[in-house]
C-alpha cells in the first residue's frame, strides 16, 4: 500500500486497466527507495530531546539503507560522510554497518570451515570449475613492508551445463557468528601452508670455490695499510 501510494504521489493517479500476472504494474525505483526510506525511517516514539541522534529499529532495516551504507564504505571508506547521510535518514550509521561487516565476514569464515575449503560463497556444488592463479607484487621496490604486497591471487571460473537445474541461493548469514566484536580466524588449513623443503639448521657444508684467475688489486698493499684505520684512531 505504501509502494502504490508514492508511485501515485510521483507518477500520479492515472493507472490505466488493472494489474495482472501477465502484466503488472511498473514500480519505479524512486516510489521504491522513497518507500524504504519511509519505513526506516518511522519510530515508535520520537525523542523530543533537540541534541538527540537519530533511532532506527534493526527490524525495519531496509535493503536501500544497507546498500547506501555499504557502497559509501566500498567507494570512499569515509566515516564522516556515512555519519552525514545516517543523520539526514538516509542510510545506516557508521558503527552499525562495521557490526554488519563483521557480521558477514564471520558467517562467510564459518561457511568455510562447514566446507572444509576457502572458495567462494557463490559456488556451486558439483560443477566443472577451473581456478587460475597469479601473482600480486604492489610496489615492489619498497624498502617496507607496510607499502608493497607480493602475494598470488586464486580465481574461480565454474561452466555451467544447460541441463543441470538451476539451484537456489545459499543462505550465508548464520545467526550463531552474529553480535561478535571481532573476526574470527580463517580456517588453519588456509593461512598455515606446510613448508615442502626443510634445510638442517647446523651442519651445513659449503664446498671450497677453486678458482684459476687472479685477482689484481688497484691500490698498492702499501698505501691500503695507510688508509685502513686503526683502533687508536
Amino acid at each position: 500500500m505504501l509502494l502504490s501510494f508514492m508511485q501515485m504521489v510521483l507518477d500520479g493517479r492515472g493507472i490505466t486497466g488493472s494489474p495482472s500476472p501477465d502484466k503488472p504494474v511498473n514500480k519505479s525505483s524512486a516510489a521504491l527507495s522513497i518507500s524504504q526510506l519511509v519505513v526506516f525511517n518511522t519510530v515508535k516514539h520520537r525523542s523530543t530531546s533537540p541534541n538527540s541522534l537519530p533511532r532506527h529499529i534493526r527490524d525495519r532495516e531496509t535493503p536501500i539503507a544497507i546498500y547506501i551504507a555499504i557502497k559509501i564504505y566500498t567507494v570512499t571508506r569515509k566515516e564522516s560522510i556515512i555519519n552525514i547521510l545516517h543523520e539526514r535518514g538516509l542510510c545506516n550509521s557508521y558503527d552499525r554497518l562495521r557490526c554488519l561487516t563483521v557480521d558477514i565476514a564471520n558467517s562467510i569464515i564459518a561457511h568455510f570451515e562447514s566446507q572444509g575449503v576457502v572458495a567462494p560463497v557463490q559456488a556451486k556444488p558439483g560443477m566443472f570449475s577451473t581456478f587460475a592463479l597469479d601473482k600480486i607484487d604492489h610496489n615492489p621496490r619498497s624498502t617496507t613492508c607496510r607499502s608493497s604486497l607480493h602475494g598470488t591471487s586464486i580465481s574461480m571460473v565454474q561452466f555451467p551445463d544447460s541441463t543441470e537445474e538451476e539451484q537456489g541461493e545459499t543462505v550465508i548469514m548464520n545467526p550463531a557468528m552474529m553480535g561478535k566484536n571481532n573476526v574470527c580466524n580463517l580456517p588453519v588449513s588456509y593461512t598455515n601452508v606446510q613448508q615442502q623443503i626443510s634445510l638442517p639448521n647446523d651442519n651445513i657444508s659449503v664446498p671450497a670455490l677453486t678458482t684459476t684467475k687472479t685477482v689484481k688489486l688497484e691500490t698498492p698493499p702499501s698505501k691500503l695499510k695507510e688508509t685502513i684505520p686503526t683502533a687508536n684512531d
